[in-house]
């Protein structure tokens, strides 16, 4: 979505501008699990969900906790 191109954009400016070295990566399991934003740092992984919403989904983490199981 135009959102989620924004954030991935303001993530990587913001990793040139720090001189960091992160790698921007999206992870999917299947049909259903999906993690819309996966930060590698080093030997780090960072999961994000972005999402232009007022409430939050207890369904959007299941990506996230699949993630979690595999890597």
């Amino acid at each position: 979505t135009v959102f989620e191109t924004f954030v991935f954009t303001e993530l990587y400016k913001l990793s040139i501008a720090f001189s960091k070295r992160i790698t921007f990566l999206h992870f999917r399991a299947g049909e259903s699990h999906e993690v819309d934003l996966v930060l590698e740092a080093g030997q780090r992984l960072i999961p994000l969900e972005v999402k232009a919403s007022a409430t939050i989904d207890a369904g959007w983490g299941k990506g996230i906790a699949v993630l979690k199981e595999v890597a």
